[in-house]
């Protein structure tokens, strides 16, 4: 499961002060409406939806049906609807039966539309709802930090049973199997309840269990801050086996075949025999001081799982043989991470503390696309949940956001407020994807070129009302607002090099644009060789959006830059920060 970061925070992260509270355990009365039972491990509502917790019972982190989204079609993920609550998202969504399910630290939980983001209903809790919801047919099933489980009507969000533990049930998501609701408490157990009635079946004490239950057969698997992994005989609670790691484990285990896979505070992934807790193999420690709170995702042979690490803050994508732990790629996160991994059809998307989602390339660790540092306004240690086509995931802005490929592919998001444009410098656009601009403030504004060359004008931007526009060339792009002259901002876009360092004989791909100039205008691309300190021009006028290049100054730094120039009066873009390939 997930977590708010640790040491060295940086992020706006509200906490709550959890309170370990010495009550008995009690039953709520008999329940006017009985939740129909689950006789097997079991999903939500049809093909396509994510219904729990990492997917599945064995907690694997895949859709198996997605088709929309892919390698190619990640690169063209973008903003479908947000939904705002009153308070931070920790929790994961479920989706099934065209809702979205989820709770946040407004000690509610919500059910919303999958396709238009409206509300259809929302249940108050006295606490905390951080836990992620886990949906079996026409019942929601979901924690909260008042020491309840829930289970609520699908439909209409009425209460059908609680049961009160000792403690909250802070991130440990219920799953819903065998005819039993399995769940996680602070109080130091984990519960067995009957899933029809909220009556318990079974407890057991493994210390605080912030993570989840995952199962195979009638084994369940969960871990906790005794730094072990047990595993129980789901229906009796019997202690099958019981192992010990290097930290604590509070992310949920994950299953294939007869192996359990999990992740520890000693920064290590493990994989253990599903049979006799037999350890299989565990990596190094990843990372600079890091933690893993992401739950371990298994798809087509490899592991996959993200770093908290806090000298220096950071993060990473890990991917491992599923066989033998061997690392396979990694990936260096903008900061710290806790998000776990969900991935479908090749595209591994996971949250950051950087305010971004991303997806990757699950075979090779390559970034595919991002959401940018503004779209979202804090953290995400929520995880992902994909389904029929779109992501969605949680925020600590306290929003939950939902992306879907087919629109402009973005990669900066700049707010309007009343006097200024934030963030008023863009540092590293994407060539050929949209910068998008949206109005925050109570008045009108706008978005204008100040090069001259009239390349874009937003026209009014009511409060509330968004604009895009598509840089395709590297460039600086100046821009101010014609109402309010004082508000002014940059986009810089950096040009591409592939690779960046070779021989002399080695050919290099030198690309400032990812698809001709729009009519009337042209590319400018200069070079600064080796040996010198100004730069000289190199593709002048061109209508390419990229050339090769071979040195031809010998070994050393090349540097280039690009702009775009309008034809017909020579107005342009400042040159673009350059960028260089070495030579050796």
């Amino acid at each position: 499961m997930n977590e708010g970061r640790v040491n060295g925070d940086r992020q706006r992260l509200p906490r709550s002060v959890l309170l370990i509270l010495c009550v008995s355990l009690s039953a709520i009365a008999a329940p006017s409406v009985r939740a129909r039972s689950a006789a097997s491990p079991a999903g939500g509502g049809g093909l396509g939806d994510w219904p729990m917790f990492h997917s599945a019972p064995s907690r694997s982190g895949v859709n198996g049906t997605e088709s929309r989204i892919n390698v190619v079609t990640a690169s063209t993920l973008g903003p479908k609807w947000t939904f705002a609550t009153g308070g931070p998202i920790y929790s994961s969504p479920a989706v099934s039966g065209g809702v979205v399910y989820f709770g946040s630290d407004d000690k509610k939980v919500y059910a919303v539309n999958a396709n238009t983001g409206t509300l259809k209903w929302s249940y108050a809790t006295g606490g905390l709802a951080r836990s992620p919801p886990a949906v079996v047919g026409d019942v929601v099933y979901v924690g909260s930090d008042d020491n309840k489980v829930y289970a609520l009507n699908a439909s209409t969000g009425t209460k059908i049973w609680s049961y009160t533990a000792g403690g909250g049930i802070e991130l440990s998501s219920p799953l819903v199997a065998l005819g039993k609701v399995f769940v996680g408490s602070l109080d130091g157990n984990v519960y067995a309840l009957d899933s029809a009635t909220g009556t318990l079946a079974w407890s057991a004490n493994t210390w605080a269990a912030r993570g989840s239950f995952a199962i195979s057969g009638s084994t369940v698997y969960v871990g906790s801050d005794k730094s072990t992994l047990w595993a129980f005989d789901a229906n009796t609670g019997v202690q099958k086996w019981a192992t010990t790691v290097g930290g604590r484990i509070r992310n949920t285990p994950s299953l294939s075949g007869s192996v359990a896979y999990v992740g520890a505070d000693d920064g290590r992934v493990y994989a253990f025999n599903a049979s006799t807790g037999v350890l299989k193999w565990e990596t190094p420690v990843l990372g600079g001081c890091a933690i893993i709170r992401s739950s371990p995702a298994i798809y087509r042979g490899k592991i996959y799982v993200v770093t908290g690490e806090t000298c220096p803050m950071d993060g990473h994508l890990y991917v491992f043989d599923a066989n033998t732990g061997t690392q396979i790629c990694n990936h260096e996160l903008a900061d710290y991470a806790t998000s776990s991994v969900a991935i479908a059809n090749g595209v591994a998307l996971v949250g950051s503390f950087s305010h971004q989602l991303i997806a990757f390339d699950a075979s090779n660790c390559n970034q595919l696309w991002d959401s940018g540092f503004t779209q979202m306004q804090a953290g995400i240690p929520s995880s992902p949940a994909i389904s029929n086509g779109v992501v969605y995931v949680g925020s600590l802005d306290d929003s939950l956001y939902s992306f879907t490929p087919g629109g402009t592919p973005l990669s900066s998001f700049i707010n309007i407020d009343d006097n200024l444009y934030d963030p008023s410098e863009v540092i590293g656009h994407d060539i050929g994807t949209g910068a998008q601009w949206t109005n925050n403030g109570a008045n009108s504004h706008n978005v204008t070129d100040n090069s001259g060359m009239g390349l874009y004008a937003s026209g009014t931007i009511a409060s509330g009302g968004t604009y895009t526009f598509v840089f395709v060339g590297a460039g600086v792009y100046k821009y101010h607002c014609t109402i309010h002259p004082s508000m002014t901002g940059t986009i810089k876009a950096p040009m591409i090099l592939i690779p960046t360092t070779g021989s002399i004989t080695t050919v290099f791909t030198i690309q400032w644009a990812t698809v001709p100039p729009p009519a009337g205008f042209v590319y400018d691309v200069q070079v600064r060789r080796p040996g010198s300190r100004d730069f000289v021009d190199w593709m002048m006028g061109t209508v390419l959006p990229s050339a090769t290049f071979v040195a031809d100054a010998g070994k050393g730094n090349y540097d280039f830059k690009a702009h775009l120039k309008k034809s017909s009066n020579g107005a342009s873009a400042d040159y673009s920060p350059f960028k260089t390939i070495t030579v050796s």
